[in-house]
């Protein structure tokens, strides 16, 4: 389909999974790994909790074995700043990020008579998500603009749109 083998599809491209260290998140970043892709592994669980397997370092650990990079880093999705952090942290560690997995949610663990609050938080994740969002392609973009050269002849918006978006595909 697009001439790249399947098995190489994903080898020496960077992976941001939210909510990594259990569940779906941990599933992706492990599949991203074994595929070839370098992993930033984000959540909120730092250190072991009883009843909840799974911390940033475990799970990176993991994805170390499976003979790429990773990148443990604590992240709340309702934090701006360390939203940033993260997308900072990973191009300077790992490169810009080739892909996003937005799998962190706020729990619901609370009656029904909190569920006002329950829905703040589930807001407050969504617009972490966005914020993410933004910011990864925010730096791809910039990454890719630095690699295409300079052209000396006239281009339109069009042939300006068609460089950066076969600089971002190739990187």
């Amino acid at each position: 389909m697009c001439g790249i083998p399947l098995d190489m599809a994903l080898a020496g491209r960077v992976a941001i999974v939210t909510g990594a260290t259990r569940g779906i998140g941990r599933a992706l970043a492990l599949a991203f790994a074994s595929e070839g892709a370098d992993v930033v592994v984000t959540g909120k669980t730092t250190t072991p909790t009883p009843g909840l397997e799974g911390t940033i370092t475990s799970v990176a650990d993991e994805v170390e074995q499976l003979g790429v990079r990773a990148l443990p880093c604590q992240l709340d999705v309702r934090n701006d700043a360390q939203i940033l952090d993260v997308v900072d942290a990973t191009a300077r560690e790992l490169g810009p990020p080739a892909i996003l997995v937005n799998n962190a949610s706020a729990l619901w663990w609370k009656s029904i008579e909190q569920v006002f609050d329950n829905v703040v938080n589930w807001m407050a994740s969504l617009c972490g998500c966005h914020s993410l969002t933004k910011w990864c392609v925010r730096r791809c973009v910039v990454w890719a603009l630095r690699r295409v050269p300079r052209m000396r002849c006239r281009q339109t918006p069009m042939d300006r749109y068609g460089t950066l978006l076969c600089a971002i595909t190739r990187h």
